[in-house]
């Protein structure tokens, strides 16, 4: 009898995975693969806000819909949210005349310099999610002032910016209207974030005012972001900004009408939430996922922008005062639910989860391909329980060099390897930064511009 041989490939898995950096280490979701797709109305509602000023039965009612989508997957739109589309308008034209400025100019605010995370970061200059691409975008921060907070007197408090903002006005005075024009744009949603917090409290079975004791001098951020066209290759995958969830409470995003925001559903798969016009994008934090006992959901979300035409955002991050340590919420514990965290400072998550996406020297890690002929060989250092040994890898292959830099062993005992790239450019004085990846990935031209995790072990990639 004849017979027939039929070739078969091992069938691709239907599902991969994002890992996320948190401060207790790697957490890692389950997704689907395939194009995002529309979400559903429950999944991304649209929630009218008009009656948000109205009687008591009236926030209720808008609250027990946020309850809902914040059960769901976390992310909902909302409609007459009361910011005026002129002042909006204003701030785009404003944000769009710092970035069109030489980067001279735009460097002379750069968040090195100002501190405390205001002001300005370049394109690549931070990387969200270490197994991803490095952050196409360039931002302008701005953070809590009390004197701008329309709330109270001016106050000099834990959470005062002071001497950071003073700094970066300063520095953009020749932009006429961009102080004052952003300055009313944040407390516009600064206003509305704060009447948000309290719809969340009543989502919360908690009294309205529940919140209200903790949100006087809150962390609150405003970030206003640009994302460089591309050469619109839909398969691109250099990121906007790469898989996270976001730090705070609430973030309340601004967007314009380009699309390119993905989140993830509950079904693991992932979701285009096209822009709607006159809506803001509400989405829960880590924070508040956190107090509400995971009942609340912080989604992984992510940005790309494969046309060729910039993007715009402008999303706005509320958190309690930094130095208010808050527990897991009273409605959200019982005999079958116990508390799954512990308490901690607003100020002391949110800076541990800023630390993750910075960078040092944005000079050392602005390296791609381009750059190999000044690569002078990979670092690989193990460090053992008893010793350290270092093995440097060149174009001839892998060898144990007469000596190296043991200060840079000793600036991170708990990590057990380093990869890094040495660069005869910028010198060999190394220093840690966090930055792993597979070691699978790690060929020549992704160590210029990524890192390695070698033998299964988070790395460091040392910067030179």
């Amino acid at each position: 009898m004849a017979t027939t041989t039929i070739e078969t490939t091992a069938p691709v898995s239907a599902f991969t995975t994002v890992q996320l950096m948190t401060p207790d280490g790697p957490v890692s979701r389950r997704v689907r693969r395939g194009a995002p797709r529309t979400p559903t109305l429950d999944e991304m509602p649209v929630i009218d806000l008009s009656s948000l000023d109205g009687d008591a039965t009236a926030r209720k009612a808008i609250a027990t819909k946020i309850k809902a989508a914040a059960e769901n997957t976390g992310f909902f739109y909302v409609s007459n949210h009361g910011i005026p589309q002129e002042l909006i308008e204003q701030a785009l034209e404003q944000i769009k005349a710092f970035f069109n400025q030489e980067q001279e100019y735009k460097d002379r605010v750069s968040f090195d310099k100002a501190g405390k995370f205001c002001g300005y970061h370049g394109v690549g200059s931070t990387q969200i999610n270490n197994q991803e691409t490095r952050d196409k975008k360039e931002t302008f921060s701005m953070r809590y002032d009390t004197r701008i907070d329309q709330t109270h007197d001016c106050v000099d408090d834990i959470n005062s910016n002071f001497t950071s903002t003073d700094y970066v006005w300063d520095r953009t005075s020749h932009l006429t209207n961009f102080r004052p024009v952003l300055t009313e744009f944040y407390q516009k949603r600064l206003m509305l974030a704060r009447k948000l917090i309290r719809l969340f409290a009543l989502a919360l079975d908690l009294p309205e005012d529940y919140f209200d004791s903790i949100i006087t001098t809150p962390g609150a951020d405003a970030v206003h972001i640009h994302y460089p066209g591309t050469d619109g290759n839909t398969e691109d995958v250099d990121v906007g900004i790469g898989s996270h969830t976001d730090i705070q409470c609430v973030t309340l995003l601004w967007q314009d009408m380009s699309g390119g925001l993905q989140v993830l559903s509950a079904d693991d798969e992932w979701l285009d939430a096209r822009p709607i016009e006159g809506t803001l994008v509400i989405n829960i934090g880590d924070f508040l996922q956190r107090l509400s006992n995971d009942r609340f959901k912080s989604t992984v979300h992510r940005v790309y922008n494969r046309q060729k035409t910039s993007r715009y955002a402008m999303p706005f991050f509320l958190g309690f005062n930094p130095d208010a340590v808050c527990e897991v919420l009273p409605t959200c514990i019982d005999e079958e639910h116990p508390p799954l965290y512990e308490p901690i400072s607003c100020g002391k998550w949110r800076d541990s989860r800023l630390k993750l996406a910075e960078t040092p020297d944005k000079k050392a890690i602005l390296l791609s391909s381009t750059d190999k002929m000044q690569l002078l060989g990979l670092l690989v250092v193990c460090l053992p329980a008893v010793s350290a040994q270092a093995f440097w890898w060149t174009n001839s292959g892998w060898s144990k060099p007469a000596d190296f830099n043991s200060k840079a062993c000793a600036s991170n005992p708990n990590t057990h390897y380093f990869c890094g790239v040495i660069s005869g450019t910028l010198g060999e004085n190394a220093y840690p930064n966090q930055f792993p990846i597979r070691r699978d990935t790690c060929t020549l031209a992704d160590t210029l511009g990524r890192g390695c995790n070698w033998q299964g072990a988070v790395g460091t990639v040392i910067c030179c």
